[in-house]
């Protein structure tokens, strides 16, 4: 038996994030190394 994983629309996250990050002003490099961290924080 399957169950399907609710996730969040991408749209919608990306929003909740960048309410979050906006105020630290981050630049590109800033956010490819955020979300480096990130994958390796979440194992994939």
């Amino acid at each position: 038996m399957s169950t399907k994983l609710q996730r969040t629309a991408l749209k919608k996250k990306a929003k909740e994030l960048a309410k979050y990050l906006r105020k630290e002003r981050p630049d590109y490099n800033y956010l490819k190394s955020l979300f480096k961290y990130l994958r390796e924080e979440l194992e994939i």
